[in-house]
């Protein structure tokens, strides 16, 4: 079987890894060379590493991360991971690229005309080109919501966050404080779609003005786009044919976004594995993935009101803070992590009362 993927990131990479258990005929479209920086605006934090097929030992991983200081108006709460990772996502992606020998590696940009002559020669092609990727130029979808983010790597003293993360509220969503180390520190900053990148760039100056460091000019800060969509959305558009081939889409790429969770990289990975391991196990990868969003969007739906009510913070800490795995509430796996996690908003919800 003839494999193709398109998109050289944490998507990628997992389709391709788990591809190569399956075939021998792979070949991995990437844009940027794996040697420059990769990292996209949330890229330095993968809330759950157990979704990710790597060792811990590679090049990259930083250290477990293991708590999140969440922090509003109203004051601050910790919540906790189960397999939290903090990341040099551009070792990262570099060293998991050079472990996949059986994969041949073309960098290149892949548009709609060349996707067509792709698909001719695969059997089977994986789209984890992330937002707007090129089969929406077959496709021709819309995603319901479209974000702008900015993200930058400063120096200064972060040992009082280090070596957990930071997030702190912003309007619609939040701003993210990661440190690499105790002295280098990834930020990322999202909103909803009114705000513009220059607006939500001079809030950030703002918000990190107690801090003795240098914000990069605006110009040189990491432009991208939060995407999600409509769970039929989502469904009709997971995979088609084109050319005789079968092509998924997979993580942003899809709009399967990690919503108020940031479980993104964690998603983006077990998409990837899923749109490969369910075509060479003869399953449905559609129903695979309703599964999924059903149990993510239950609890959303259950938690969504409560924060929005009476703010993070408070949530966190009516419903058990740091013994609270954020993984659990945040990206549930089965019936149990729902159950679980109801028990904690309905337990939130009387206490506020």
């Amino acid at each position: 079987m003839r494999v193709a993927v398109i998109g050289g990131g944490m998507s990628g990479l997992s389709a391709a890894h788990e591809a190569s258990k399956f075939s021998d005929e792979i070949t991995l479209f990437h844009q940027k060379p794996f040697s420059s920086e990769r990292s996209g605006c949330w890229g330095q934090a993968i809330k759950d590493f157990s979704r990710v097929p790597l060792d811990k030992d590679a090049d990259g991983y930083l250290r477990d991360l293991q708590k999140a200081e969440f922090v509003d108006k109203q004051g601050s709460a910790e919540v906790s991971f189960t397999d939290g990772a903090a990341v040099e996502r551009s070792s990262l992606e570099s060293e998991w690229a050079s472990q996949l020998k059986e994969v041949s590696m073309e960098q290149e940009r892949v548009d709609k005309s060349r996707l067509k002559q792709i698909s001719e020669k695969s059997d089977l092609v994986v789209d984890c080109s992330g937002p707007f990727p090129v089969s929406k130029k077959i496709r021709n979808f819309r995603y319901r919501l479209i974000a702008p983010m900015l993200n930058c790597k400063v120096s200064g003293d972060f040992s009082d966050i280090y070596p957990n993360v930071k997030v702190i509220r912003y309007k619609n969503y939040f701003l993210e404080m990661m440190p690499e180390t105790e002295e280098e520190c990834n930020i990322a900053i999202g909103c909803s779609k009114e705000n513009n990148p220059a607006e939500m760039y001079t809030d950030m100056k703002e918000m990190l003005s107690d801090r003795d460091i240098e914000v990069p000019a605006f110009g040189e800060m990491k432009q991208g786009n939060y995407v999600s969509n409509t769970l039929p959305t989502i469904l009709r558009h997971s995979s088609f044919g084109l050319n005789g081939a079968e092509v998924r889409l997979t993580g942003d790429a899809l709009g399967i976004a990690s919503d108020m969770s940031g479980f993104g990289n964690s998603r983006a990975a077990w998409t990837g594995i899923q749109a490969v391991r369910t075509y060479f196990n003869d399953t449905s990868y559609r129903r695979k993935i309703l599964s999924d969003q059903l149990l993510s969007r239950s609890v959303h739906t259950i938690f969504r009101p409560v924060h929005r009510r009476i703010g993070i913070v408070r949530t966190m800490k009516y419903i058990g803070g740091q013994k609270v795995e954020a993984d659990k509430l945040g990206d549930p796996r089965n019936l149990k992590d729902i159950i679980k996690a109801s028990k904690q908003v309905i337990k939130s919800i009387s206490k506020h009362k």
